[in-house]
């Protein structure tokens, strides 16, 4: 819905509550994407603070009123399992931040995960990390570390976790899956004039 108000998240997304003003928000890293004369920044600054006040005793409550955290959850558990570092989560980076005007409340969604499934820049195995540590230890990611202060959020993520892994993130449903995108796409890949481009990797090793 176009009257939602919607920012791309650039690097140095860290969602980090800097006061009301919204000169305090870099555009180069919370871009508008329409109302670009005249951005909601007064429900983004607002959604922003309660995000980053976990000691309110009504913290969960006002967090719920303001921000799709099931939604959330269940992309991040995701984004978790495909190994998806290039994140707000921990490299500050890559989401669409958008404000349902269906809702009222805002809804992190992922974008350019082309990191993935292996690929790492920061010689760790993505694929052992702890899911309940996952962001960057040391630097502030108030959007993650919801799940260490609502409890049954840290439990919900581990349930959607548990529950692709036995629907999707397996040998046999993963099998077929693949198979049908690798006959979908073959035909196509090996006259790609782009596909040279991506690191040398090669029609041989697409097979």
């Amino acid at each position: 819905d176009t009257d939602g108000q919607l920012f791309k998240c650039n690097y140095g997304v860290n969602l980090v509550y800097n006061g009301d003003n919204p000169n305090s928000y870099s555009k180069d890293v919370y871009e508008p994407v329409n109302n670009t004369d005249n951005p909601d920044y007064e429900s983004f600054i607002k959604f922003l603070k309660i995000l980053n006040t976990p000691s309110d005793p009504d913290f969960r409550c006002k967090l719920e009123s303001v921000f799709d955290v099931d939604d959330y959850l269940k992309r991040l558990a995701i984004e978790i399992l495909t190994g998806h570092w290039d994140n707000p989560v921990y490299n500050i980076n890559n989401a669409y931040l958008y404000h349902n005007p269906k809702t009222g409340k805002y809804q992190l969604i992922s974008y350019d995960m082309d990191n993935t499934f292996g690929i790492d820049w920061f010689n760790v195995d993505w694929s052992k990390r702890n899911v309940y540590s996952w962001a960057k230890s040391g630097q502030k990611r108030p959007v993650y570390d919801i799940i260490k202060h609502v409890p049954e959020y840290k439990l919900r993520l581990g349930y959607y976790i548990e529950k692709y892994l036995k629907d999707f993130f397996n040998k046999p449903f993963l099998q077929t899956h693949v198979s049908r995108l690798f006959n979908q796409i073959a035909p196509l890949r090996s006259s790609d004039s782009f596909a040279s481009l991506d690191y040398g990797y090669t029609f041989a090793d697409f097979l």
